[in-house]
């Protein structure tokens, strides 16, 4: 269900939506997590130049000849491309505050490609790519002992659990996975304003409906990976 739009909201001082950051005008307003529009491409912190772009490529074309070789069979491919890296931390995180496993695991494929240390250009760190302003806006609304550092954000249980959080607040905010997974990629204030302006559904909503392009893309690519994980969890 979404939220009552006339429920008061404290001012957070985040930048405004045309620059691109995290741009929540309310505290209570999720910042995004990653300070640009632009559509982070297929695992995308690791193919990001140098040896790490090599090494992702030559691996896709050695399980491709494999594969056309026989010698690689579907289901051991699907394994390899579609990992469940971190199941644990996955498992517990989707336990505690509600969210799909498969959900959780297409956008750790999409986001970093599992890399635990992906740093993008503009700050968004560990495998759910959250930046360091929504880390510490996240431990305001879930509590720790003691303040975590943003180097905290490349140990996959943190990153894990703070990411699958606030998948659940976007979850509850939205009350459909197809909002929620473009507003984890556009902001949850952009996602609001085309509702608010009936640009998409709010009910049924799909990739096509959304009016950026590039959230409509990351969007799919979202839905095709956990197509993958349904099967692969099914």
């Amino acid at each position: 269900m979404i939220p009552d739009r006339n429920r008061p909201y404290p001012r957070s001082g985040q930048p405004t939506r045309q620059s691109g950051a995290y741009r929540s005008r309310q505290e209570h307003y999720p910042p995004r997590l990653r300070t640009s529009h632009r559509m982070p491409q297929p695992m995308p912190h690791t193919l990001r130049g140098g040896k790490k772009r090599g090494s992702v490529i030559t691996a896709v074309l050695v399980i491709a000849a494999l594969l056309l070789c026989g010698i690689l069979g579907v289901s051991t491919a699907t394994r390899v491309l579609y990992p469940l890296r971190y199941s644990t931390f996955v498992e517990q995180s989707c336990a505690e505050f509600g969210v799909p496993e498969t959900l959780v695991y297409a956008i750790i494929h999409t986001e970093s490609g599992f890399d635990t240390n992906a740093r993008s250009e503009l700050g968004a760190l560990g495998l759910m790519q959250i930046m360091p302003e929504t880390f510490r806006w996240l431990q305001r609304k879930l509590p720790t002992e003691i303040e975590l550092a943003e180097d905290e954000l490349f140990k996959p249980e943190i990153n894990i659990r703070y990411g699958v959080y606030y998948l659940s607040m976007l979850r509850d905010m939205f009350g459909d996975d197809t909002l929620t997974v473009a507003a984890y990629h556009a902001g949850q204030g952009r996602v609001r304003t085309w509702l608010q302006e009936e640009k998409i559904p709010a009910v049924g909503c799909l990739a096509e409906d959304i009016p950026s392009a590039a959230t409509g893309h990351y969007v799919r690519k979202v839905t095709r990976a956990r197509q993958v994980y349904e099967k692969r969890l099914g």
